[in-house]
Parts: structure tokens; C-alpha cells; sequence
């Protein structure tokens, strides 16, 4: 697929977080993962709601997360015990 689909989905994305949360009001907002929710939205929605956020895959945590782990209550990871 090409970049300008990712893109406009990456846009809808984040117009519909926002709107979804304004419209629902919830007491508090998940986020899995977080992949193509920017970091402006988060910023808006840590700013309104207590924000938190499920992350499964702990070996790509440091990349993906630097300067958004401020925006949230908490972080829930998985790991692996062997």
C-alpha cells in the first residue's frame, strides 16, 4: 500500500480518538500500543482524561515511547518469564 493511505489512516486515526473521547466522555482512556496515535493527541487526551497505556511488545518500548511515557498514568507490559 502506499504512503499517502498510511498517512490519510494515521489522520482518521487521530480526528476520530478525539472526537470519540469529547463525544463518550470516559473515565479514563486506554491505548494499545499507541503506534499511530500522535503525540499530539495524546497530549490532548492526557490533558483531559487520566490516559493510560497497555504495551505488549517490550522490546521495541524504548524507541516507539520516547517523550510519551510523561503522557501517561501508567504503562502495563507483558513479559516473558522462562
Amino acid at each position: 500500500m502506499n504512503t499517502n493511505f498510511y498517512l490519510n489512516r494515521r489522520l482518521h486515526i487521530n480526528k476520530t480518538a478525539l472526537a470519540s473521547a469529547k463525544d463518550f466522555d470516559p473515565d479514563f482512556v486506554l491505548v494499545f500500543k499507541g503506534e499511530f496515535i500522535s503525540n499530539g493527541t495524546l497530549k490532548q487526551l492526557s490533558e483531559s482524561y487520566s490516559t493510560y497505556l497497555f504495551y505488549i511488545d517490550v522490546h521495541k518500548f524504548k524507541p516507539l515511547l520516547k517523550d510519551r511515557l510523561q503522557l501517561f498514568k501508567a504503562v502495563f507490559t507483558a513479559a516473558n518469564r522462562k
